[in-house]
């Protein structure tokens, strides 16, 4: 039997995956636990399973960790007694979605700080169509694949997530996220390997080509002259050259893995998950390196993280799914 709590988490992430619906609709209810307890059913495969609300299970009956079903979608009689839920089995490994390359071309290394394959992300709490700022920064890899910060995610794993791609052929469409996956090494405290990477629900789209999304070094130095970026208020991608230093900023202990940026702007506007871009050695364009940890403090530095220790799991993760290394080195 799961964990209750582990279930809660599981439903409370569950969305639509009609994003551009305009008409609000009343949050649902879609905690397994009802008084008395979980309550046991059988599939009608006749496989043993729980009742939970309808919008977290797919058509084969499994209960999804992002969710990608409507609330309005109505299925068979159900073999559970509460209006509106469904019995569905629970696997314990959700499998990486099998996304391969055919809507991606190989990377692209940027010539100035316009930012093409960066990410907004935006988290809410009910089912709603639109959240009105987004909360944190990625980096798209491929045509699904976003590379951002495992303290991003961590804030919101009990929220509705959901991206947009401000430079795309869409840049006002919402893509809902329906795979998260944390870094193992991730340390809360100390942000040592904040590292995340979430998949989105279908292949973002450009005016021209097959999607072109970040080139990663692992092997160049972390240190220079680099950029990084952020958004102001009105959600807008925002550039800030920095100077990046080995080492945390002052106070804030020693990571393997992190780095310090110093603003050289007048303005330092940074934000969580912002990729921060370098100058590769001997090639000409601007490399993905690593990603900021905070936003800018009053001294205008901010906390940073360089990917080469990461590299294994980033590769590993992207393998899974299929992704060859053209599509991001």
């Amino acid at each position: 039997m799961v964990a209750v709590t582990q279930l809660v988490i599981l439903a409370t992430c569950l969305v639509t995956s009609t994003m551009e619906q305009k008409s609000m609709r009343p949050r649902l209810d879609l905690t397994p636990n009802r008084v008395g307890g979980t309550t046991p059913c059988k599939t009608k495969n006749n496989q043993t399973g729980i009742c939970v609300h309808e919008s977290a299970c797919n058509e084969d009956h499994t209960i999804l960790p992002g969710g990608v079903l409507d609330d309005i979608d109505f299925r068979d009689k159900k073999p559970c007694p509460t209006q509106g839920d469904w019995c569905c089995t629970v696997t314990d490994v959700i499998p990486h979605p099998q996304i391969g390359a055919t809507q991606s071309e190989k990377c692209l290394a940027l010539t100035d700080d316009v930012c093409p394959w960066c990410v907004l992300l935006y988290s809410v709490v009910d089912v709603k169509p639109t959240a009105i700022r987004p909360f944190c920064v990625g980096a798209l890899i491929g045509s699904r694949v976003i590379l951002t910060t495992s303290t991003c995610l961590k804030a919101a794993q009990k929220k509705m997530l959901y991206a947009q791609i401000p430079f795309s052929a869409t840049p006002e469409k919402n893509y809902t996220i329906v795979r998260r996956q944390f870094h193992p090494d991730y340390n809360t405290g100390t942000h040592a390997y904040d590292f995340g990477i979430v998949v989105m629900e279908s292949d973002v789209t450009f005016d021209k080509g097959k999607a072109r999304g970040a080139c990663i070094d692992f092997q160049g130095p972390f240190e220079g002259d680099c950029v990084g970026y952020g958004f102001d208020y009105y959600g807008t991608i925002i550039s800030t050259f920095m100077t990046v230093k080995k080492n945390s900023c002052a106070n804030n202990g020693n990571v393997a893995d992190a780095a310090c940026g110093v603003s050289t702007d007048g303005v330092c506007i940074v934000a969580s998950g912002g990729p921060v871009l370098c100058q590769k050695n001997n090639k000409g364009g601007l490399y993905l390196m690593g990603l900021s940890r905070s936003m800018c403090d009053r001294n205008d530095q901010v906390t940073l993280g360089g990917v080469s220790l990461s590299q294994k799991w980033i590769e590993d993760e992207l393998a899974l799914m299929n992704i060859s290394k053209d599509v991001f080195t």
